[in-house]
């Protein structure tokens, strides 16, 4: 009798656990696909009041702005690690360079 209401409750678990997980998908993907709309909704209000020309003037420059600052963070990182020299050198102390913080 025990081996049976036993089996029975982990039939029950594991139902109810697969249940969850296939409503977590669907929120999940739900959410998802209302959030891709959403984005596409609001790129194209952005344009039909900007404009196409506009807005890829502005989608340009976006970019334009965004290029430089990962080619400005690639330099400092690339200057710091050609600066650093070897690692434990003969025991004298490494001296930190002070880093920046925040992009602006």
């Amino acid at each position: 009798m025990g081996v049976a209401l036993f089996l029975t409750a982990l039939y029950i678990g594991v139902k109810i656990l697969f249940m969850m997980q296939r409503m977590m998908g669907w929120v999940s993907r739900m959410v998802m696909t209302l959030g891709f709309y959403g984005v596409v909704v609001v790129a194209g209000a952005y344009v039909y009041q900007r404009g196409v020309e506009r807005t890829a003037s502005d989608v340009m420059n976006i970019s334009q702005i965004a290029t430089q600052k990962f080619l400005e963070e690639y330099t400092r990182y690339q200057d710091m690690h050609k600066n650093a020299g070897p690692q434990g050198g003969g025991g004298q102390q490494r001296q930190q360079q002070p880093v920046e913080k925040g992009w602006f």
